[in-house]
């Protein structure tokens, strides 16, 4: 019943030429085709997907990092001699031996351009997949680079099911909801298991709040209950290391082969679904291009109703690359920091413990000259060798932003246009793109990142003071209680606090230097791209007075004759799904 309706689908396609429903369409010839399973690796950026892939395959193979690494989709299957396919956009396709090396040029940052690549089908002789399982490491969905997370909705109507990462710490955000509605439902991949990543990080009693909470918003979404497993991809990997599997991974592996199964089950309805939607695809296509035999005063008003949700899709996209700044640049930036300054309050802590446990003499002067002085020399030889490394990383996130906001938002008119369907020959850019490094220019102007500025903020002035009044507190409390046979002891165990007083004043003036740079960059990005979207509307204004729209592709009549074999063929599809769900009533 599928393959007859497909067939004509597919010449309806050819006939309105409509691109979204031909990739529908070609999802659903080879889901009736191969006999594997795919399942796609589905989350956020910085849910653990890479990492939980390779706890599943037992080695190191995919990239992972703090920053987004998988820059092109990954489809891991079976194969009895270990290899990978690079397949190119141009259809190209190159297969070298496996090397994780090799797979890491196609990481963010390597050496392939991940624009000119469809996908990596990576061959391994893993128990795993032998029986037909199909693994799709997929991009995050909340990339700063649109693209990337493009390739993961790109995917999805060639998937049989999903396994969804959330993070154990805060499940199922706004934007993972928002996703789960728009895209994954959308596409009509029902069958889901959702894994709560990175659950070591929380007890047990943290656990099973986070595992209701997660239950109940992603029931409140999808309308029913599905499962939702705790996984730890390091203590996972920590076990394989001895020889052991978790708990975890097993239950894991035993709710995947009842996905499959269940996934198995309702192939058919899947693929029904999918057939329908491509035909609404069509519709809405049909619709669109007998928009273009209406008179130009209608169509004109229609083109600018439909500029107005480019502009409002630009909108989300833009929000989309500052919050990007947030939760990449700002946030990498205080992880990088955090981790610096407790391995020098580490440092610190052990040094002094040793320095006073071992030196003789007038303690008193040591606490009060001796070691204030060694705190202040160690915390400016850490800014010092910081400073530096904190200009790099800004200047490197200035680029890469500005790198990001020409690729995706300083596009021509014309080509916002093309994107809608509408192929305007006498419409010309009247604007060139702008180069990043213009964009770079501005920011750079209005936020400016040197080593010297960042250093500046490092090197406190009142570092002394702090260290002096911090000191003095110990030692005093310690005098006013104690004899002086008890001072070491005493001042031994309040060295941490100490140390940790001194350490958080100075970081707390750092960060709030740098975060200052990252409101001050975001503040000048968007005032340029609001100054984008004023003059791309203006340009759209001037040349919306004298239309041509000789090329309005079929006919009018053709157009009718295409929308009434489209309403026959959803008809037929909604009675076939209509009688699966009494069907799988009935059994249930």
């Amino acid at each position: 019943m599928i393959q007859p309706i497909l067939e004509s689908l597919r010449a309806l396609s050819g006939r309105v030429n409509e691109p979204e429903a031909g990739r529908l369409l070609d999802a659903v010839e080879a889901s009736l085709k191969r006999q594997s399973f795919h399942t796609a690796v589905l989350g956020e950026f910085k849910r653990g997907k890479s990492s939980f892939i390779n706890t599943l395959l037992g080695r190191e193979l995919l990239r992972t990092d703090l920053l987004p690494a998988t820059a092109v989709l990954h489809m891991l299957e079976y194969g009895d001699e270990e290899e990978y396919d690079i397949i190119y956009l141009d259809g190209t396709i190159h297969t070298q031996p496996l090397d994780e090396e090799g797979l890491a040029e196609l990481a963010v940052g390597g050496s392939i351009a991940p624009e000119q690549v469809r996908y990596v089908r990576v061959k391994l002789n893993s128990p795993l997949l032998r029986d037909g399982l199909v693994l799709i490491d997929t991009p995050g969905v909340n990339d700063m680079n649109q693209a990337r997370a493009e390739v993961t909705y790109t995917i999805l109507p060639n998937c049989d099911a999903a396994l969804f990462l959330l993070d154990a710490a805060a499940p199922l955000t706004r934007s993972e909801a928002d996703f789960l509605k728009t895209k994954v439902l959308q596409h009509k991949l029902s069958d889901l298991l959702f894994i709560l990543s990175k659950s070591d990080r929380l007890d047990e009693e943290e656990l099973g709040d986070a595992l209701e909470g997660a239950s109940g918003r992603i029931r409140e979404v999808l309308g029913r209950t599905v499962p939702v497993l705790p996984f730890s991809s390091r203590e996972a990997a920590a076990l394989q290391a001895r020889g052991k599997a978790s708990q975890e991974a097993e239950e894991l592996l035993r709710h995947l082969a009842e996905l499959r199964e269940k996934a198995g089950r309702s192939a058919q309805r899947r693929q029904a679904e999918r057939l329908l939607l491509a035909a609404d695809e069509l519709l809405e296509a049909i619709g669109w291009q007998e928009a273009a035999h209406r008179s130009n005063q209608v169509l004109a008003q229609e083109h600018r109703t439909r500029l107005d949700r480019v502009l409002e899709e630009m909108g989300i996209r833009f929000e989309r690359l500052m919050a990007g700044v947030d939760s990449v640049g700002r946030d990498g930036l205080m992880l990088m920091m955090d981790q610096a300054y407790q391995k020098l309050e580490d440092m610190l802590v052990h040094d002094m413990r040793y320095d006073i446990q071992t030196r003789g003499g007038n303690l008193e002067r040591l606490m009060d000259r001796d070691l204030p002085l060694y705190i202040e020399r160690m915390l400016r030889q850490f800014s010092e060798m910081k400073a530096m490394e904190v200009s790099i990383y800004l200047e490197r996130f200035q680029k890469h932003t500005a790198e990001e906001y020409q690729r995706h938002f300083r596009t021509p008119l014309q080509l916002a246009m093309e994107e809608l369907g509408f192929k305007i020959p006498m419409w010309q850019a009247s604007v060139a793109p702008t180069p990043s490094s213009q964009v770079d220019t501005i920011i750079r102007h209005a936020a400016p990142a040197t080593a010297l500025a960042v250093a500046g903020s490092f090197i406190m002035p009142g570092v002394g003071t702090i260290i002096g009044a911090a000191v003095g507190g110990v030692l005093t409390s310690v005098l006013r209680s104690k004899q002086m046979e008890q001072m070491r002891s005493e001042v031994l165990e309040r060295l941490p606090e100490l140390v940790h007083e001194i350490v958080s004043a100075h970081r707390i003036e750092t960060i709030k230097t740098a975060s200052g740079w990252f409101d001050e960059m975001k503040t000048a990005l968007r005032s340029f791209h609001e100054r984008q979207l004023d003059r791309m509307s203006a340009m759209f204004e001037a040349n919306i007075a004298k239309p041509d729209y000789a090329d309005a592709g079929a006919s009018a009549e053709e157009l009718q004759s295409c929308r009434q074999q489209l309403l026959d063929i959803r008809g037929t599809l909604e009675a076939l799904l209509s009688a699966a769900e009494t069907n799988t009533r009935e059994e249930s």
